[in-house]
Parts: C-alpha cells; sequence; structure tokens
C-alpha cells in the first residue's frame, strides 16, 4: 500500500508518478474511492499520457446494500 503526501490532487499525481515509476512497463489497475482529487481534468490529462494506468472508483457508500454495516 503507498500513502499519499496529502489529500489533494497534487498529491495524488505525485502518488500516481511513484507507482508509475516503481511499475514501470506494466499494465496498473488502481482502485480508488471517489473522493474529488482522485477525478478532474488534471487526473484526466495525466491518464490521457500514461495509458498504462487504469483507474477504477469504487462505488459510492451505500450501507444498506452492506449487510455487515447492521451488525456495529
Amino acid at each position: 500500500m503507498m500513502k499519499a503526501e496529502k489529500g489533494d490532487t497534487t498529491g495524488f499525481l505525485k502518488m500516481l508518478m511513484r507507482i508509475i515509476i516503481r511499475f514501470k512497463g506494466k499494465i496498473i489497475d488502481l482502485w480508488v474511492d471517489n473522493a474529488r482529487w482522485h477525478k478532474g481534468e488534471r487526473v484526466r490529462k495525466f491518464l490521457l499520457k500514461n495509458r498504462n494506468l487504469h483507474i477504477h472508483y469504487l462505488p459510492p457508500y451505500h450501507p444498506e446494500l452492506n449487510y455487515q454495516e447492521s451488525l456495529w
């Protein structure tokens, strides 16, 4: 697991660059939540330039669809 420096687009893009360097030449699938800094124009442009990196967004939080949430 790799953690971004802080929760903003700049920190997220720095983390993505570290991942790309670490796994150079490989196809990378990365699942992230729907935080606003995981999306946007800068991220979209970054992904267009780095075609081997595929970002997948987790579905929004729905406790009614997750039975274990009622057990807490």
